[in-house]
């Protein structure tokens, strides 16, 4: 059967193309080069699309569930059904999963294998490119992804996903991924590949990093969530390698006003395990951008445990060795105003009070001048 200059309409959608499907052979076949405006496709999505994570209003998924990978085989079979070579491009699609703007891309499955071209997909007020292939040829399924996005914003995509909107920025993304495996864990476990993300600015809702790192003590960083605070950000970058399921990031940056954050550190996907770890510096100016370097001594937070529940708690040990690494930056550090959290984590070292040198100087009695310059 053969539809051309076909003109399609289902309740308020429209569509126009040719069509053509086969029903003779082994299995059917199925071939459309459709293009529409405005496509609302939520009325025959599957119910549990209109619910939780991905629904239109951006409610979050009920709670609960398990915190471990699923063990549960996943059933492709659905993808052997019909040889399908389809194209689509539309104004804006509405799934209740992920809902785009301009639209265009290509799904081709046939045998044993299945790809997903992204010539244009309009995210969150972004542009995304990329393709996505699963090779069921094997005993085990392959899956490879390949996503380039650009201008998308963050807060939206994180509400709708995570029912998180206190984030906020402009992302771009890159991600060649490849994976194997029929289970959650198996797939975790397997994952390979690279990924670069930027985000520029943008804001993080709850939170004054800055006043959280000048009033860190030895025993924790209060990080209290508060609706009136937030963390302003010129830029934050990272980028990442994944060598089966082990996520390696050595460069995480941030700038913003009065601080300068850096880290590394690793995920660990099948065991969900963090361990990471974050230098915050801060500095005298209020200029997001500019010199990554940034004086003064930082005070590293480790970040351990479970991907869950991690430890979060300052780095004594590292706030020690930077002072006998750089003693001036120590004192800079000090005498510069981000020395709330340099002096109190020193005072828990030297007990707190003054130093020999400040003592005897109150008290008139002269000093031996010290070749160490700790």
């Amino acid at each position: 059967m053969a539809l051309s200059d076909a003109a399609i309409g289902f309740d308020e959608n429209r569509l126009t193309g040719a069509i053509r499907a086969g029903l003779a052979g082994p299995r059917p076949s199925l071939f459309a080069d459709l293009s529409g405006g405005d496509l609302d496709l939520r009325p025959y999505m599957p119910a549990e699309a209109k619910e939780g994570v991905g629904t239109s209003d951006g409610a979050a998924a009920p709670a609960g569930g398990s915190k471990d990978w699923s063990d549960d085989p996943i059933d492709l079979s659905g993808l052997d059904a019909a040889d399908v070579d389809l194209h689509i491009a539309a104004d804006s699609i509405k799934t209740g999963i992920v809902d785009t703007a301009a639209t265009d891309i290509k799904l081709v499955s046939e045998g044993k294998r299945t790809n997903l071209t992204i010539a244009k997909l309009g995210l969150y007020d972004g542009d995304a490119t990329g393709a996505v292939s699963i090779d069921r040829r094997g005993a085990t399924p392959k899956f490879a992804i390949k996503l380039d996005g650009n201008g998308i914003q963050a807060q939206p995509m994180l509400q709708q996903f995570a029912d998180f909107g206190d984030f906020l920025g402009t992302v771009e993304l890159a991600v060649d991924m490849t994976t194997a495996g029929a289970s959650e864990r198996q797939i975790v476990s397997a994952l390979n590949g690279t990924g670069a993300l930027t985000v520029r600015d943008g804001a993080i809702i709850g939170y004054n990093l800055a006043a959280a790192v000048r009033g860190v003590s030895t025993a924790s960083l209060d990080l209290d969530y508060d609706k009136a605070e937030k963390t302003d950000f010129a830029e934050i970058s990272a980028t990442w390698t994944a060598k089966n399921g082990v996520i390696n990031n050595p460069d995480l940056m941030m700038n913003a006003p009065l601080l300068r954050v850096t880290g590394k550190g690793t995920v660990s996907l099948p065991p969900r395990q963090i361990d990471y770890r974050v230098l915050p510096k801060l500095v005298a100016s209020l200029a997001g951008q500019g010199s990554k370097s940034a004086g003064g001594l930082g005070v590293p937070i480790l970040v351990k445990g479970s991907l869950d529940d991690p430890s979060i708690q300052p780095d004594l040990e590292g706030v020690v060795r930077g002072v006998i690494e750089a003693p001036g930056d120590a004192v800079k550090g000090v005498i510069d105003g981000g020395g709330g959290a340099v002096k109190g984590l020193l005072d828990s070292v030297t007990g707190g009070g003054k130093s020999t040198a400040e003592e005897g100087a109150s008290s008139g009695s002269p000093t031996q001048e010290s070749s160490n310059p700790v």
